[in-house]
């Protein structure tokens, strides 16, 4: 779902 895309995404830019 878009929750676990969104939270994915977050958590991608987070670690850069």
């Amino acid at each position: 779902m878009y929750s676990s895309f969104l939270c994915q995404t977050i958590l991608t830019s987070i670690a850069y």
